[in-house]
């Protein structure tokens, strides 16, 4: 992946993850693997991750995958949880399934333990302002 692109990612992904402790741990042009630290400020009554914030940690990383194609705006998924996400690192990897001209369909897991927690499938469309955003 190019240098500037790289550099962009992080930006946009340190703005968009400011809430949450989220460290890019692999990134290609295929997949991103991520590491989000889940501390108290994410748990529910129930002492486990609020599964806004498992949606929202998954969502931005795909973001992050789609930024060489400018395919960062959510217009449909498939959210499934499977297991809590509790105290502690979970994972969260992204893969590219289907690349077109002005969306994408991404895999995403999140996993905790060895174990999934939540899974989704991804329909990314493309956002001609972050075209213009790249180039400045």
């Amino acid at each position: 992946m190019e240098e500037w692109r790289q550099e962009r990612v992080r930006e946009i992904f340190q703005r968009f993850t400011s809430l949450f402790d989220l460290t890019i741990l692999e990134h290609t042009d295929d997949t991103i693997y991520a590491r989000w630290h889940v501390d108290e400020t994410v748990l529910n009554p129930a002492d486990i991750a609020h599964g806004g914030a498992v949606y929202s940690v998954t969502d931005a990383i795909c973001a992050a995958l789609g930024l060489r194609n400018n395919h960062l705006l959510t217009r449909g998924v498939n959210f499934y949880y499977y297991r809590s996400v509790l105290l502690g690192d979970a994972y969260i990897r992204a893969d590219f399934k289907k690349v077109g001209k002005y969306t994408s369909v991404m895999e995403a897991e999140v996993t905790q333990n060895g174990k999934l927690c939540a899974k989704g499938m991804f329909d990314m469309a493309y956002m001609p302002q972050a075209e213009q955003i790249e180039m400045e």
